[in-house]
């Protein structure tokens, strides 16, 4: 095998070369375009970046290679005629990258297939290399490279200059790729431990449904067997409730799963308004008796007509009255007003409870947020709401003047007739 001093071209010849004389505009204008790409398409950085390389250098091929794990070479980037072998490599003993950082600078190569035996199996041949080192956090990590194919085209001392530069860089491209590499990696791990989050949640939420029924109709059959005297009649009913409040959890995590995964369909017809709230009331009223809330509820004189879903939109309803007596102690007032503004209806759901700190009024629909810990549920129920209004075309907003002060929970949904953009919710994070 041919020595490596025998492809080595020493920077003595390289200078006794003639060269031309610098062409600083199109330099310029060469290295802004590298640089409005770093902030344009960073994802792209390191291709732009040798066929700016390609372009000052007036070469045939060119490159950047980065050391992997200390052994192996890999060509990030590639353009010109070598454009097809992105991604390939060489190991860093049988490569003129390893000599360069061996080195710690630029060094011009003839031939150097005669030498380095895996650039004689690369196509067209290489008749003259030049690479030049560049570092990040000062240690070198790769080359930038440039490389002629013809017999007879030969680099100069001014590519020498302009590819210097254009490896200082080569740092920025270089942690730019990483970066996003990283980042890509990230959304990667994220979206599928969101998809098992998802999977999990649907097939806990059918395993747990599975048993609920027949352990309903159990209590049915013993309440019908007991007698009215036995004094079990408060045992069964808090069985019934507790079993009726494991079934709403249940049917929670379901519509979560649903929509997550897309699966809602609406079941839209002209319904009115009011009809809505009295079916929300009649399904509420257990958990608002229980602990002896005022219900005040007002009402126009006309009528609130919507093209809804008349049981999604009853289910919002009665997820905002539950909230409020869940969060409003014994005794507490909750005021439901309905309006219209515009071509939307309004519905407010206002309580005298505990309230909301400012800092969490921005979380509150968030999927698994609780308001205030310790007082149950999954934290599900509000964002459930504010997905199933975005469905509707509606949104919600939520206010309070802080702890101890109540809250109140406003809901806008376009009129029958209304233009209407329905919202897909995005599976949660």
């Amino acid at each position: 095998m041919i020595g490596l001093g025998d492809v080595l071209v020493t920077p003595e010849e390289l200078y006794r070369r003639p060269s031309r004389m610098p062409d600083y505009q199109l330099e310029n204008r060469a290295l802004t375009r590298f640089a409005q790409a770093l902030a344009d398409a960073p994802h792209a950085v390191l291709q732009i970046l040798v066929e700016t390389s390609l372009e000052l250098c007036r070469g045939e091929s060119a490159g950047i290679s980065i050391l992997e794990r200390g052994v192996f070479f890999r060509w990030h980037a590639v353009a010109g005629a070598w454009s097809g072998f992105v991604d390939a490599g060489m190991p860093r003993s049988a490569s003129p990258c390893g000599t360069v950082l061996d080195r710690d600078s630029p060094l011009l190569f003839a031939n150097p297939g005669l030498h380095f035996p895996d650039m004689a199996n690369v196509d067209p041949l290489a008749a003259e290399a030049l690479l030049v080192p560049f570092r990040v956090h000062g240690v070198p990590v790769g080359t930038v490279w440039v490389v002629t194919h013809s017999p007879g085209r030969t680099f100069e001392r001014e590519d020498e200059r302009l590819l210097t530069n254009v490896s200082s860089l080569a740092a920025a491209a270089y942690q730019t790729h990483i970066t996003l590499a990283a980042l890509r990696e990230s959304e990667h791990a994220l979206r599928e431990a969101d998809r098992r989050k998802d999977q999990f949640l649907a097939t806990l939420s059918h395993e747990l449904r599975s048993p609920l029924a027949p352990l309903s109709n159990l209590i049915d059959i013993l309440q019908l067997k007991d007698t009215a005297d036995s004094g079990n009649a408060p045992v069964f009913e808090i069985m019934e409730r507790q079993v009726t409040h494991i079934v709403r959890l249940v049917d929670d995590l379901l519509e979560l799963s649903r929509i997550a995964h897309g699966k809602i369909v609406l079941e839209r017809e002209r319904v009115e308004l009011a009809d809505i709230v009295e079916r929300a009331l009649e399904a509420s009223q257990p958990a608002l008796d229980r602990v002896g809330h005022r219900v005040t509820v007002a009402m126009p004189t006309q009528r609130i007509v919507l093209d809804a879903d008349p049981t999604r939109l009853t289910q919002v309803v009665s997820n905002l009255l539950n909230n409020a007596a869940k969060y409003t102690p014994s005794g507490g007032d909750i005021w439901l007003t309905l309006s219209e503004l515009g071509d939307e209806a309004v519905i407010s759901v206002r309580d005298s409870g505990i309230g909301i700190e400012a800092a969490m009024l921005p979380r509150v629909f968030e999927m698994f947020t609780q308001v205030v810990s310790g007082r149950g549920g999954l934290g599900i129920g509000l964002g459930l709401t504010r997905a199933l209004l975005e469905l509707h075309g509606g949104r919600i907003d939520a206010t309070s003047a802080g702890l101890g002060h109540g809250s109140e929970f406003v809901v806008h949904l376009p009129l029958a007739g209304a233009s209407v953009v329905s919202v897909i919710p995005a599976s949660s994070h």
